[in-house]
């Protein structure tokens, strides 16, 4: 099982930090881990120069990972305030550590398991929480989030080696949402990507894998791991009660509507709405957060950004 964050290190000397970028994923699970592993290693371990360009031509095709969802996005260690579990009062090994922008958020529970080693938990400026759980119950994991989002009651619960959450700038949650890597997927490095802006109403589920195996009984074979990482690209709202489950790629600027359930992706500007859910075209609309000018003018930048693609 691949494991891409076992070999994270913080040396003092490193300013520079990294920054990924990314449009949509169309790799593979295992092939996007194989290439998340290669970067950070290229950049904490300082690989010979050999190395470096056989791995980088495996880079090339895969540079623009993460930046058009997060904007800014970066592990520069020059922007964050590094804390181990000890020193915050929190129970865990201190082999993982918590990078703050600034004050430490308040609001936000940071949850290491007995088992959890090696974890990196990103936290951004002026992002706050009421009552918000980050659980990591495994090792080698990551999870960043951006600035100034708001975390309602709800959490985030990591459970495999090597898996990933990642949450952008401005987005905020009402109560009840549940966001987890899943368990007993076969598959190591699972990873849920959530862009800039989305807004997510109370009570929404997101489910990286299934949570439980299915397997042919002839061959034992699993027939219900998952493939790809689920990406909410920027400025979607996703309704109340709606369930998002593994594989899905949900498009810039969608709708969920109340209690659809997406089992299949979408392009940007798409309505998804039913059980399971089906896609509709937006028809050049786009939403906002209020009938306040300055969301609405928001809402006009996300739309010349991406346009209105109507692929339904």
């Amino acid at each position: 099982m691949l494991s891409w964050l076992m070999a994270l290190t913080l040396p003092s000397s490193l300013s520079a930090g990294i920054i990924f970028s990314a449009t949509s994923c169309s790799l593979g699970l295992i092939d996007f881990c194989k290439m998340i592993y290669i970067l950070q290693n290229n950049v904490f371990n300082f690989p010979t120069i050999d190395q470096q360009v056989n791995e980088m031509e495996i880079l090339a095709s895969v540079s623009d990972i993460f930046k058009e969802h997060v904007n800014d996005f970066s592990f520069s260690l020059e922007k964050y305030n590094i804390y181990r579990p000890s020193e915050l009062g929190l129970s865990g090994d201190d082999s993982n550590l918590i990078l703050f922008k600034g004050e430490p958020a308040t609001g936000v529970n940071i949850v290491f398991s007995d088992e959890s080693k090696n974890c990196r938990v990103f936290v951004g400026e002026k992002t706050t929480g009421v009552g918000f759980l980050i659980s990591i119950v495994a090792s080698d994991c990551i999870i960043y989030i951006g600035d100034r989002c708001s975390f309602k009651k709800g959490s985030i619960v990591v459970c495999g080696t090597g898996d990933t959450v990642i949450v952008g700038n401005d987005v905020t949650t009402m109560p009840g949402n549940q966001w987890t890597t899943g368990r007993h997927s076969l598959v190591s490095g699972k990873m849920i990507v959530i862009g800039d802006d989305c807004m997510f109403a109370s009570s929404v589920t997101i489910r990286a894998s299934d949570g439980h195996p299915v397997f042919m009984p002839d061959t034992g074979k699993q027939i219900n791991e998952p493939r790809n990482p689920i990406i909410i690209e920027p400025h979607c709202w996703i309704g109340e009660r709606a369930i998002i489950l593994k594989n899905v790629n949900l498009g810039a600027c969608s709708i969920v509507a109340a209690g659809a359930v997406v089992t299949k992706s979408a392009p940007k500007f798409s309505l998804m709405a039913g059980v399971p859910a089906s896609k509709k075209s937006l028809n050049g609309a786009v939403w906002s957060r209020s009938q306040r000018e300055k969301d609405k003018e928001k809402s006009l930048m996300w739309h010349q950004k991406y346009g209105d693609v109507n692929n339904a």
